[in-house]
């Protein structure tokens, strides 16, 4: 009896261990047990997918930043964000970010006037907050420009206690079978699984990991105006009003400023 106690005791010790290690990947996000693994990963690819497509990246390179390297998708979306406008290299950025450097310092080293970033920062976040709120908010950003939605719904459902995955993925659900956010969030609470709120909407599993094409007017596109072609080591080339002679690198982010709103 004594072994078997101590078997089921090690079973249920191991089973912690991986709900306990599974949520670290997301690190910008909240993943608590009770969460089923498969929506973990239905999250990750479908954001992998979604931020490799609206910046004109191979989905490798996204993977590699948030898998081996360990970056938060907020990170990740900071990063390209940051080298499309500065129009540099993102693994310079990433480079910058590995020293420790803040999202200001970065700004600045990339030729972005710090009251141009400043701008950006406030526009991003609301009320006072340090790197974790804007972090936080530039993920938001992301969530709502690429499927077209309102921010302030992401946040109202955040609010409500919904993680940033699940909001994801029922905007991504949303695009695909045209019902509302708000009830898929709240059938997925009910269902306890994504796979099983996809099944009754009518969504197929060989497609779920495949984020729907961005909604939102601000997809990274080449300067023909078309979606950029996916690069594995450099960002699509910016459009060519997004570009400024060496030195301009305020210029450039002062015609930029809407597009943080």
């Amino acid at each position: 009896m004594g072994r078997q106690s101590s078997k089921m005791w090690l079973g249920l010790a191991v089973l912690l261990a991986l709900v306990v290690a599974t949520p670290a990947a997301w690190g910008d996000v909240r993943v608590g047990v009770g969460v089923v693994v498969d929506d973990v990963s239905l999250g990750e690819a479908l954001l992998i997918g979604a931020i490799g497509s609206f910046f004109g990246l191979d989905t490798k390179v996204v993977a590699t930043y948030h898998h081996r390297q360990r970056l938060c998708f907020s990170h990740i979306v900071l990063m390209m964000y940051l080298a499309r406008r500065a129009g540099c290299d993102h693994h310079h950025v990433a480079a910058l970010r590995s020293r420790g450097h803040g999202w200001g310092r970065i700004a600045k080293d990339l030729g972005i006037h710090p009251g141009t970033f400043n701008k950006m920062r406030k526009g991003l976040t609301p009320g006072r907050g340090g790197d974790k709120a804007f972090e936080e908010s530039a993920l938001i950003w992301f969530l709502a420009t690429y499927h077209g939605a309102s921010h302030n719904d992401v946040r109202r459902y955040k609010d409500r206690g919904h993680s940033l995955p699940d909001i994801f993925i029922a905007l991504d659900f949303s695009s695909k079978s045209g019902k509302g956010p708000g009830d898929l969030l709240a059938h997925r609470n009910r269902a306890r699984s994504w796979h099983r709120v996809a099944n009754a909407v009518g969504l197929s599993s060989p497609g779920l990991k495949q984020p729907a094409k961005p909604k939102g007017g601000q997809a990274f596109r080449g300067s023909s105006g078309k979606p950029g072609k996916p690069a594995s080591n450099s960002v699509a080339a910016a459009p060519a009003q997004d570009k400024a002679p060496k030195g301009q690198g305020a210029q450039r982010g002062g015609k930029g400023k809407g597009r943080n709103k």
